[in-house]
């Protein structure tokens, strides 16, 4: 493969939208009127599946089993959510709506973590008996890369196309930019659209202690100072600042620190033959993990990283006031499983301070990106009836998923739809105008970002240098100067 300019979604998203995001009506509701709003809003969420879903071109194929007519073909669909956060609905839709088609499908869930990975591509080898038909994988193009190059997935442009599926007006410009690879061949598509560029925060902590929600952004100097704040107790009874989820995703903690660089967050310009790890945000912003974890005011880093960790569970047992990975979303409308009163809300990460009143870098525009990318194995039995199962899913299919927090990228299903769902799915748990404004984007607006071949092993390396670090090893530019370097070879080599 060659390497790709890859384009990322900006956003719109104004600060005068962001300062109406306070959720206070959400607060009066009774436990009753949430109840019936989570119920009513299942119904919905069922509902929009039915006429949502996009049919295929008119004299697209109507039986996808066995050649004899009568017999379905059996297919397994991978994917790393819990089955209880829309995936049990979406196969019991898709078996129904396709009963007479000649397709079931069953729901095998991974976990997405680096073991879980490696298992799915060992898999994805060999098929068997836990074989995998379609997957949904997470990490951008990047992840999708590398199995491309690895010959682990199939092209199922042909299928899409046959179908009447055009991928820049049903996805947008990104997704046909970033994932249609040379000859217009298609190993995956997005299908969901998020911005890793905001975090988890515990509102009613904020309030309790007098501090002001920065719903249109903060700098680090500001948010040093309220991390700093929300930091209390002793022992059993702490209360940290913040989490910042290293073990649970760590390119997501990574990537905080290099959020005002993009497009230039990885390489110094579009030859990708040299990386900006010299610019000054990433020591700042590695500085700034340091400094929380060694002032006492996170999680400390042994726990963090510990293997099996389950940091989600410190926001959600309110052992801390914010989380940076705001997917855990879903673990925060679920009260049922994860029982809590206080309401969580969305905030920008915050940025150096000299980025103050940059409203794009605020609100980190810059972030919005595509994800949970849906892919035919390369083993698969049927091919036919994996991409059909795909173009289904992404045309509306996927819509149970918002009560996992998933947000469908889909142009066909409106907007407004999904916020209505989701407040009501909310109910006093989560703050919905703030995701409400989390999703005002304008989809047409594109920056681009420049990756490589070599991104995923330059992920690898610094990870490892930012574990040194955080440790202590090695002091925040040393260990930042030795990336650089390494770094610099690999991306040289990978660019000839």
């Amino acid at each position: 493969m060659k390497k790709k300019l890859a384009l990322v979604l900006c956003a719109a998203m104004t600060a005068s939208c962001l300062g109406a995001c306070s959720g206070g009506n959400m607060n009066q509701k009774t436990e009753d009127t949430t109840a019936a709003s989570q119920g009513q809003a299942e119904q919905q969420t069922t509902a929009a599946v039915e006429t949502t879903a996009a049919p295929a071109a008119e004299g697209a194929k109507e039986w996808f089993g066995e050649a004899d007519g009568k017999t379905p073909v059996h297919i397994k669909v991978w994917a790393g959510i819990q089955p209880e956060y829309g995936y049990s609905t979406i196969i019991e839709n898709f078996n129904e709506a396709y009963k007479d088609k000649g397709i079931e499908a069953e729901y095998v869930r991974y976990m997405n973590n680096t073991d879980g990975n490696t298992r799915i591509d060992l898999l994805l080898q060999g098929g068997g008996e836990d074989n995998i038909d379609v997957l949904i994988g997470y990490g951008g193009s990047t992840r999708l890369d590398r199995r491309v190059k690895s010959g682990l997935l199939q092209d199922y442009s042909s299928y899409l196309n046959e179908a009447g599926f055009n991928i820049e007006e049903s996805l947008g410009t990104t997704a046909a930019t970033e994932f249609v690879y040379e000859g217009g061949a298609v190993y995956g598509l997005p299908t969901t659209l998020s911005n890793s560029g905001w975090m988890m925060i515990n509102e009613d902590m904020f309030k309790a202690a007098g501090l002001e929600i920065p719903y249109e952004g903060w700098t680090y100097t500001e948010f040093r100072e309220v991390v700093e704040k929300l930091t209390s107790g002793e022992g059993q009874n702490k209360v940290y600042g913040i989490c910042w989820g290293l073990n649970f995703e760590n390119s997501h903690t990574t990537g905080f620190c290099g959020d005002t660089l993009a497009p230039f967050q990885t390489f110094k310009d579009e030859s990708v033959k040299e990386t900006n790890f010299d610019a000054p945000e990433w020591a700042e912003g590695v500085g700034l993990i340091k400094d929380t974890i060694d002032n006492g005011w996170a999680v400390p880093l042994d726990e963090e990283i510990a293997e099996g960790a389950d940091t989600a569970s410190y926001f959600l047992t309110g052992k801390c006031a914010m989380y940076l990975n705001n997917s855990q979303i879903r673990l925060a409308m679920d009260t049922a499983t994860y029982g809590h009163t206080f309401m969580t809300g969305y905030v920008p990460h915050p940025v150096p301070d000299r980025y103050d009143g940059d409203v794009d870098q605020m609100l980190h525009a810059n972030r919005v990106s595509q994800s949970d990318v849906i892919s035919v194995a390369a083993t698969t039995s049927y091919p036919e009836a994996c991409a059909e199962f795909a173009r289904w899913y992404i045309t509306g299919g996927i819509l149970p998923l918002i009560k996992g927090g998933r947000i469908p990228l889909y142009s066909g299903i409106p907007s407004e739809e999904v916020v209505d769902i989701i407040s009501q799915l909310a109910g006093t748990s989560v703050d919905g105008q703030c995701i409400a404004n989390f999703m005002s984007v304008d989809k047409n607006k594109v920056v681009a970002r420049v990756s490589s071949d070599a991104s995923s092993e330059i992920g690898d390396m610094l990870w490892n240098r930012v574990q040194e670090i955080l440790s202590g090893k090695v002091g925040v530019e040393e260990g930042m100067k030795a990336l650089k370097e390494e770094a610099d070879v690999l991306a040289a080599q990978y660019a000839k």
